[in-house]
């Protein structure tokens, strides 16, 4: 494994930015952003295929590196650097950024200026999950930290107890085994906590709290972790076809249970193909992918608000859904990246929109 983790943190970094054609694909679906003159099976499936993976591969990553740090540091000045690495870019987010989403959707209607600033204070009076929004997974990462620095010192007795030798032998298959027998129950309470704001909260944190979990255990285990990502075809061919089989019935929406198992299973199995792929070809220490590592989470803060107002411009036009997906979709991308660029010459705003303080670089004084 590398000494850096290189793999890891573009991994991470890859599962943010793929929020981009993930959002911009929602677009094209019916209640999502502003109404589109058509809709696409096309963007449905790309929609369907990420999520598939996405979150779930991101909280096991979160998990990898909670333990880590942990293992490291002093559990409640771990917490505290991260409370603020997460919390400040939720807050600054919500107090920038969510205001103006709230306006694109106070726009739809149509009207003049006083008709959309009348319908954005109304927005703003009413508490909902548009306050939210897509900052949901720094709620549930503050919640996740705070589990775990509590929980740490049990936790941390992990690392010394043995493991089943079947798990030993066989970790890939393992791990989707496990996966689907913790799914299954899962798969139970889903419905019976509904889909209020508390109950789908309850629903989410549990279902990546699964993948969380899994994170904090690879590292515990790191033989186990080597041997779960090797690189073979066989296994890769395995999770494509598990996905490919998997999105449709999830598409679908009348088999619940079934479907959120499968779902759980190509979870994992994307986040095996994303983490072993990584590892194998994309572990070697590069600037401009450092850089870009580094503004995953500022381009993602801001690219939702920018792919809601581009909704605005396509919903007047009328070209191929797939051309508008992909117009959106790089706009998007190179909009944020600009603002990122811009963001990072303010070390205020970068600490605000990144979490970090931004390095600066001492000037070397030649010896006298």
């Amino acid at each position: 494994m590398s000494a850096r983790l290189h793999y890891i943190d573009r991994c991470r970094a890859l599962l943010m930015l793929l929020g981009i054609p993930y959002h911009a694909a929602r677009l094209f679906s019916p209640g999502w952003g502003p109404p589109q003159a058509a809709t696409s099976a096309f963007c449905d499936t790309v929609a369907q295929t990420i999520t598939a993976f996405r979150m779930p591969a991101f909280f096991l990553i979160a998990g990898y590196f909670a333990a880590m740090l942990l293992a490291r540091t002093a559990r409640w000045e771990w917490l505290q650097s991260r409370l603020k690495r997460l919390g400040i870019p939720l807050l600054s987010a919500t107090i920038v950024l969510i205001p103006l989403q709230l306006l694109v959707f106070a726009a739809v209607p149509g009207g003049d200026m006083g008709d959309v600033l009348a319908r954005l204070a109304g927005r703003l009076s009413e508490p909902s999950s548009s306050w939210i929004s897509h900052l949901w997974f720094l709620d549930d990462l503050i919640i996740y930290s705070v589990l775990i620095a509590v929980a740490w010192p049990i936790v941390a007795r992990l690392r010394s107890t043995g493991l089943p030798l079947v798990v030993e032998r066989a970790p890939f298959a393992s791990v989707f085994i496990l996966v689907g027998l913790v799914a299954v129950p899962l798969s139970v309470t889903a419905p019976l906590l509904g889909t209020t704001f508390l109950g789908a909260m309850a629903n989410r944190l549990m279902y990546n709290g699964l993948f969380f979990l899994i994170g904090t255990g690879l590292f515990l285990k790191p033989a186990i972790l080597d041997a779960w990502l090797k690189w073979r075809w066989w296994r890769a061919a395995v999770v494509v076809a598990i996905i490919a089989l998997t999105v449709p019935l999830t598409m679908g929406g009348a088999h619940y249970r079934p479907a959120m198992v499968a779902g759980a299973c190509a979870a994992i199995g994307g986040a095996w193909l994303v983490l072993a792929a990584m590892k194998r070809w994309g572990d070697a220490p590069s600037a401009p992918v450092k850089l870009v590592v580094d503004a995953s989470l500022t381009i993602y803060l801001v690219h939702h608000p920018i792919i809601l107002a581009l909704g605005l411009v396509t919903a007047s036009i009328s070209l191929p859904v797939e051309l508008e997906w992909l117009a959106v979709g790089v706009t998007a991308a190179l909009l944020s990246f600009a603002i990122y660029l811009a963001i990072r010459q303010v070390p205020l705003l970068y600490y605000c929109f990144n979490g970090q303080r931004l390095a600066v670089r001492r000037p070397v004084l030649a010896a006298a």
